[in-house]
């Protein structure tokens, strides 16, 4: 039975590959894909729908500067929360 010494070329770092690569652009893909469910997009959509209806239904003068801001300041916040 053989024993394996710390000179042993298989211990010692192997040079890169496209498998490197790869590895690495998964795990840039699985942050991103954390990062996105930190902000929990289904519940952040709930709220910015509410938030919509809620401006709708109390029939304010129609400006699409202030609609775009409150919809965009509500999915701010709701992503950040």
């Amino acid at each position: 039975m053989s024993t394996v010494s710390p000179a042993d070329p298989q211990l010692s770092p192997r040079p890169h590959h496209h498998s490197d690569r790869l590895e690495g652009a998964v795990a840039r893909t699985s942050r991103w894909k954390s990062l996105v469910a930190l902000t929990k997009p289904r519940l952040s959509l709930l709220s910015v729908i509410t938030a919509v209806l809620a401006y709708v239904a109390a029939r304010p003068e129609w400006d699409a500067v202030a609609t775009a801001a409150m919809v965009l300041g509500t999915m701010f916040s709701a992503a950040g929360a």
